[in-house]
């Protein structure tokens, strides 16, 4: 009869045990899923794009998680040491087969927190160029700017130099222009600055400028600096629209684009002299 007695007492004990753990675990659960929705309405109030807010928070509310489930086995008195070890050499295999999964995460989850770019922004990274569409766990969507959907893998975007054209509001484009020798230089640069600066989408500051960048075999090098509106289709229209500018000024003053010519002289053999 005692030995029934204390059976039944530790039948109870370890049932009690179960439901304790079952009901931190459940309870761990819920929380890091209230948590994560909760740091997502937190992160998009603070200006963080919603995909990387989402991609963030889920990655706090699986850390949550496991906390709760690592402490619903300690109650259970199951040894974590052990279990881990048992399963080591899997581990290590389920590892490599999924190191490029792993490794597209880190790099996802790294270009959230940094933010070198958001939804919206236009980017350029190694071979890519378009509009980010979206940054998920594994990739970055972009729209290239002939409509096309791209997505690149997260950790080719982050070991790659990452050009943000639309992070500032404005930059700069360069554009080249040829002068003839012998023009004057100086009522040059001041026509084609005035006429720039009359180019709807070109700001006033900084100002237009053309300045000489060297003496080519047929013309005098010069670049035009002017400032535009960040956007790549703006960029576009906005230099077209100075190219026409620039030769329309030139022509008032009498001064011709030159284009590179070759100069060939004959020689004439002493029979024919």
């Amino acid at each position: 009869m005692r030995r029934v007695t204390i059976f039944v007492l530790a039948a109870e004990r370890t049932a009690t045990e179960l439901l304790t753990a079952a009901a931190v675990a459940a309870i761990t659960i819920i929380a890091a899923v209230l948590i994560a929705r909760f740091l997502t309405k937190m992160l998009v109030q603070a200006g963080i794009g919603d995909g990387s807010a989402k991609l963030v928070a889920r990655l706090v509310g699986i850390i949550i998680a496991l906390v709760g489930v690592v402490y619903a086995l300690q109650i259970l008195e199951v040894q974590i040491a052990p279990l881990f070890g048992a399963f080591g050499f899997s581990s290590v295999v389920l590892a490599f087969a999924f190191q490029g999964i792993i490794t597209n995460f880190v790099a996802s989850t790294l270009i959230s927190t940094r933010q070198p770019f958001r939804p919206g922004d236009q980017i350029e990274t190694g071979e890519h160029r378009g509009t980010v569409i979206e940054v998920n766990s594994r990739d970055v969507v972009l729209l290239t700017f002939d409509g096309n959907h791209v997505v690149v893998p997260s950790s080719e975007v982050l070991s790659n130099p990452i050009h943000n054209f639309t992070r500032d509001p404005i930059r700069r484009t360069l554009l080249p222009v040829s002068l003839p020798y012998g023009c004057d230089l100086r009522l040059a640069q001041r026509a084609v600055s005035r006429a720039v600066r009359g180019v709807e989408g070109v700001v006033e500051m900084p100002s237009p400028e053309l300045l000489v960048s060297g003496f080519g075999d047929s013309a005098i090098e010069t670049t035009l600096r002017f400032w535009h509106p960040s956007e790549e289709l703006t960029t576009r229209w906005v230099t077209s629209e100075v190219a026409i500018a620039v030769v329309d000024a030139l022509a008032e003053i009498d001064v011709e684009i030159p284009f590179p010519h070759l100069d060939v002289l004959e020689r004439k053999s002493d029979a024919e002299r």
